[in-house]
């Protein structure tokens, strides 16, 4: 399911064009919203279930863990 997000994001980031329409700029600001609050819960709910130590011993976690963080600084 998060593989599935993970291209929807991906979809709606690679749609923004120059001189677009206003519903699609806003469109893509929800969509950013709604992704990065889904990969937070994801991120969090992997925290809660591993451990932070465990969860900081894969790359792939560390990797996820500073781009949610810096989506969520994005947001702010």
């Amino acid at each position: 399911m998060i593989t599935a997000f993970i291209i929807l994001n991906t979809l709606f980031l690679s749609c923004e064009q120059y001189d677009q329409p206003e519903y699609l700029t806003k469109a893509s600001d929800v969509a950013n919203y709604i992704f990065t609050v889904i990969f937070a819960l994801e991120m969090c709910l992997k925290i809660f279930g591993l451990g932070v130590k465990r969860y900081l011993q894969d790359g792939f976690n560390i990797f996820d863990c500073v781009v949610v963080i810096l989506s969520l600084v994005e947001l702010v």
